[in-house]
């Protein structure tokens, strides 16, 4: 089978098959290597504590969860650091709605109000 119907077939870039038959043929073990580059912010023994914290504040936007990080741990982490471990808890973080959304009658005094401001549409 040619290089690049193999790739194709495995869905695998032709340029990650190649560096894998050049570490085959070295005789360096083709298993997953540790990512190189800058260690998470919380890392893995921490995201228990993280998935508690998440759970028990479901409500909170990702501010609020990197305040109550920062006490409960002694660590500040990003926004984006914060982003990427409750990413990585498979957690959605969902708001629910403020009372004052789910009044309906000043919902509805909203919409009588908005529809007497509408701009009328010209014909021309």
């Amino acid at each position: 089978m040619r290089r690049s119907a193999f790739a194709r077939a495995y869905r695998v870039n032709l340029r990650t098959l190649e560096r894998w038959l050049a570490r085959s043929r070295t005789g360096e073990m083709l298993a997953v290597r540790a990512q190189s580059g800058r260690p998470p912010a919380i890392p893995a023994e921490q995201l228990p504590a993280l998935r508690d914290q998440v759970l028990a504040a479901p409500d909170s936007t990702l501010d609020q969860h990197r305040g109550a990080w920062q006490p409960a741990t002694g660590v500040v982490v990003s926004r984006s650091a914060m982003n990427r471990a409750v990413l990585g808890l498979r957690i959605t973080l969902k708001t629910t709605l403020f009372a004052h959304e789910r009044n309906e009658t000043a919902r509805a005094a909203w919409r009588a109000e908005s529809t007497l401001e509408r701009p009328q549409v010209l014909a021309a």
